[in-house]
């Protein structure tokens, strides 16, 4: 029928096994087999397109645009990581700067307080050394009249003495020289 129908819609030949050249006698079937077989693979690509390809490459696509979104994530990730390192290197650079700061601060506070504690106590020693001489110039100037009047007394009883024994010269001289050595001894 269908060679009827080709026929007729103008002079198409159509070729049957007896027609084709004898090298592909057997291998090509009649039209209406071939045409038969290309309309059934049309329907086969096409079924397989549907239900294989089309959703095979949905499937890719949907693919591709995680794989995207992943790497997007991890390189907005990694920028954001590396701003934090930064951030976080800047504030360790600045928390040392701060401590040593604060260390030459307080090395400087120490000394300060090292240098005042050291002038106080030479003010202290300077003032104990003056208390002390002043004291120790009371002290001789009290020793001093201590022995003015020791000798004042010796005097008087060596006086009484000489007066009451009515010495003579001689003995006048040994008293006096003895009188000497006392005052030596004290």
């Amino acid at each position: 029928m269908i060679t009827n129908v080709l026929q007729a819609a103008g002079n198409i030949s159509v070729y049957s096994q007896d027609n084709l050249p004898p090298i592909f006698q057997g291998i090509w079937p009649s039209l209406i087999v071939t045409i038969g077989a290309l309309i059934t693979l049309g329907i086969i690509v096409m079924v397989v397109s549907y239900l294989v390809y089309f959703p095979a490459t949905k499937y890719i696509d949907e693919r591709k645009k995680f794989i995207k979104s992943n790497l997007d994530q991890a390189t907005k990730m990694n920028s954001d990581a590396q701003e934090l390192l930064a951030t976080a290197n800047a504030e360790i650079k600045s928390a040392h700067k701060n401590a040593k700061k604060i260390v030459d601060e307080s090395k400087n506070i120490a000394l300060k307080e090292k240098q005042d504690i050291l002038d106080e106590a030479k003010h202290k020693a300077d003032k104990i050394v003056k208390d002390t001489k002043v004291k120790m110039e009371q002290e001789v100037v009290r020793t001093k009249k201590e022995l003015q009047q020791d000798m004042i007394d010796i005097s008087i009883l060596a006086a009484e003495k000489v007066l009451r024994e009515k010495i003579n010269t001689q003995q006048d001289q040994e008293l006096i020289k003895k009188y000497l050595k006392d005052i030596d001894e004290k």
